[in-house]
């Protein structure tokens, strides 16, 4: 019986939603044509009437709080990172997502060429509105744009090196970037063009290094910039202020103990992964701004390098060198989100990012969201002085 009487109330609602629909189609016939807007009012107009149909669809349009999302599905329309708009080249812009697909440095998984377009694909879900940073950056008025991928030749590490120097230095001329490689050299390229757009008018800036690897290491065929040693070669050419730089989620095993007291020697501090459970996500923040802080209490401008390999395989598996014993993915947003309060980030880089090796494709899920957590990070206002600080007088050089 009461199967009987659940397959009775079923039928029932089957034949209501029937005659519903009719009703709707009756006067949708009778009066022209309807439209439910986002209020969820049924508004009808008759064939021809300009006012009601104007009204129609402002109603379906309306845009006030993103309701505009609701008409556009998730997986359909260009893949452009989280739905930005594509840069149209004769346009300004504030902030800019930019790939740079280039992985012949790569010293152990190669394909990372592929990052910028799976990480682009994984980004669909992500939404205007970041919790983490207060801030929907699309509706701040400001002009945030995917600047698509660069073009560079994959045959010549030191020909591409200077097509993305050239590309990234005309970019941040017009806006800050966050870029997605791509191997980890891509950070040396980007650091030289940062370097020469910003030292004149900010000062030097340091960097903040995220990784499981120190990228100090030395390379394995000599002089060419390489994947174990990017931030060494751009150190030796005086890119960024090593005095306020460190590592965060240093591990695993290294060929020598000699090569961690070479980076304290060349003045890197650094936050190992194992020190997350010691100190925490807030002490982790303390020690980067520490880090950062001047002598005068303002804060450097800095520059994010991170390196996808600092997460653990659970949370990164497709990474060009997997490491256990990382860091987990909210820890790293939580170091992300704590930066906002003091640090100025000039630009960042996401690299490492290997796509072949991410089957379940969670690593290009992470990629995207922790992407959009740092275009976040570099637009949010700063609390601090961002101009170059005025020395004491005593310390002015003399003039000539």
């Amino acid at each position: 019986a009461s199967a009987e009487g659940s397959s009775f109330f079923s039928c029932l609602r089957c034949v209501r939603a029937m005659i519903l629909w009719g009703v709707l189609a009756a006067v949708a016939s009778a009066e022209g044509s309807c439209a439910i807007g986002i209020n969820g009012q049924m508004l009808c107009c008759a064939e021809g009437d300009a006012e009601c149909i104007g009204k129609q669809r402002a109603a379906r349009d309306t845009t006030e709080q993103g309701e505009e999302d609701l008409w556009r599905p998730k997986f359909a329309g260009v893949r452009t990172f989280a739905g930005l708009p594509l840069w149209d080249r004769a346009e300004k812009f504030d902030f800019g997502i930019l790939g740079v697909p280039f992985d012949g440095g790569a010293s152990y998984n190669p394909g990372a060429r592929f990052a910028p377009t799976e990480i682009r694909a994984a980004s669909r879900r992500v939404e205007k509105f970041n919790r983490l940073y207060n801030i929907a950056l699309q509706r701040t008025g400001l002009t945030v744009v995917d600047l698509d991928d660069l073009t560079v030749t994959p045959y010549d590490l030191m020909k591409a090196h200077r097509q993305i120097q050239l590309a990234a230095e005309d970019l941040m001329q017009m806006g800050r970037l966050v870029v997605l490689g791509g191997d980890s050299t891509v950070v040396q390229p980007v650091l030289r063009a940062a370097h020469r757009v910003y030292n004149a008018t900010v000062g030097p800036f340091a960097v903040v290094h995220f990784g499981a690897s120190l990228g100090t290491g030395d390379s394995t065929w000599g002089h060419i910039p390489q994947e174990p040693a990017p931030l060494f070669w751009s150190l030796g050419e005086g890119l960024f202020d090593v005095r306020h730089s460190l590592h965060v989620g240093v591990r695993g095993t290294t060929s020598s103990s000699k090569v961690d007291l070479a980076d304290q020697e060349l003045g890197f501090a650094t936050v190992t992964a194992s020190s997350f459970e010691e100190l925490g996500v807030a002490g982790v923040v303390s020690k980067i701004r520490d880090r950062l802080e001047r002598r005068d209490g303002t804060y450097m401008p800095c520059f994010v390098h991170l390196d996808f390999g600092v997460l653990d395989p659970a949370f990164a598996p497709g990474v060009g060198s997997p490491e256990i014993g990382g860091l987990t993915s909210r820890e790293l947003q939580g170091v992300l989100a704590g930066m906002q309060s003091f640090a100025t980030v000039l630009g960042a880089t996401l690299v490492d990012v290997v796509p072949a090796g991410d089957a379940s494709g969670i690593t290009t899920l992470a990629a995207a969201n922790i992407a959009n957590d740092l275009l976040n990070l570099v637009a949010k206002p700063a609390t601090h002085r961002l101009a170059r600080p005025e020395l004491p007088d005593a310390l002015q050089e003399p003039k000539k």
